[in-house]
C-alpha cells in the first residue's frame, strides 16, 4: 500500500512539474479558455452566474486561483496544470483494474 502511494504520489509530481514547466511555452488561451475567464470574471467580479451552458466548477476554481496570482490567464493555466497532474491517478488505477499494477504504471 505504502508503495503504491509513494509511486502514485510521484508519478503525480512528476506530471504536475513537467506541465508547470511547459506553461511558459504557451503564448495565448484558446476559445473555450476565453469563455471560462469571462465567466469566472463574471463569478467573482459581479457575483453572478448567466451562463449555463458551461460548468461551473473551473470557473470557480480558476477565480479562487486567480485571486493568488492576480492573473486569470495564468491561474487558467495554472488549474489546467494541476487537474491534468491529478489526472495520473485515476489513470493508474484504470490501468490496474483492467490490466496489472505495471500496465497501470505505465499508463
Amino acid at each position: 500500500m505504502k508503495k503504491t502511494f509513494f509511486t502514485l504520489g510521484g508519478l503525480t509530481l512528476l506530471a504536475l512539474i513537467v506541465r508547470l514547466f511547459l506553461i511558459q511555452y504557451y503564448q495565448c488561451i484558446d476559445t473555450d479558455g476565453v469563455s471560462y475567464v469571462s465567466i469566472s470574471k463574471e463569478l467573482f467580479e459581479k457575483h453572478r452566474l448567466l451562463d449555463r451552458f458551461y460548468p461551473p466548477l473551473y470557473p470557480f476554481l480558476l477565480g479562487l486561483t486567480s485571486c493568488m496570482f492576480n492573473n486569470y490567464e495564468l491561474a487558467g493555466r495554472f488549474v489546467s496544470s494541476v487537474l491534468g497532474a491529478l489526472l495520473v491517478i485515476p489513470t493508474y488505477f484504470l490501468g490496474k483494474e483492467i490490466y496489472d499494477k505495471k500496465i497501470g504504471v505505465i499508463a
